[in-house]
């Protein structure tokens, strides 16, 4: 059974989502951990964050805001599979 994947976007625009307006910080951090690998090194603001570091971002961002975070997509843009970028035959775009 094939199961179609979801864009890049809607993959980011869930777990970006998850990750921080989560209902509860037990959710929050189960969504850092199902969207970031624990080997990541990152930039942030120009700042190298690795996983602990972003985990300690995303908390203390939820702590200084009571009311909860959003986050708002500006704009985003899907990119059609370019049929050169196959691995076995499958597109992996």
């Amino acid at each position: 059974m094939n199961k179609q994947l979801t864009s890049l976007t809607q993959w980011s625009q869930e777990h970006i989502r998850d990750v921080f307006v989560s209902v509860s910080d037990e959710d929050s951090e189960k969504a850092v951990e199902q969207t970031f690998s624990k080997s990541i090194n990152a930039t942030v603001n120009g700042r190298q964050l690795g996983y602990a570091a972003i985990k300690s971002l995303v908390s203390s961002m939820r702590k200084e805001a009571p009311n909860g975070l959003k986050v708002q997509w500006q704009q985003t843009v899907d990119v059609p599979c370019d049929s050169t970028n196959r691995v076995r035959g499958v597109c992996i775009c």
